[in-house]
């Protein structure tokens, strides 16, 4: 965590983070970020292995302009994505 505060929900658990914090998403772990906050947040994600999350993610937002996946399920598709 870089600066601002954000929300990062692990499975059911909610951990605030500041500056300085982080918090590890193990593999098959729902997790979410949310900044809850009136200022910007910046933070850093490592994603290890890589595996194919950048087209994963380049394909979802596609079908999304495209119409053909709901914007509101996107956090419940992106979990199953990689």
């Amino acid at each position: 965590m870089i600066s601002g505060k954000l929300t990062v929900t692990l499975g059911k658990t909610n951990h605030l983070l500041q500056a300085g914090d982080r918090r590890i998403a193990l593999i098959g772990t729902p997790h979410t970020f949310t900044n809850n906050e009136d200022v910007p947040v910046v933070f850093r994600v490592r994603l290890t292995p890589p595996s194919q999350f950048e087209q994963s993610v380049r394909v979802h937002y596609g079908l999304m302009d495209d119409g053909l996946s709901e914007q509101a399920l996107a956090a419940y598709h992106m979990a199953y994505s990689i």
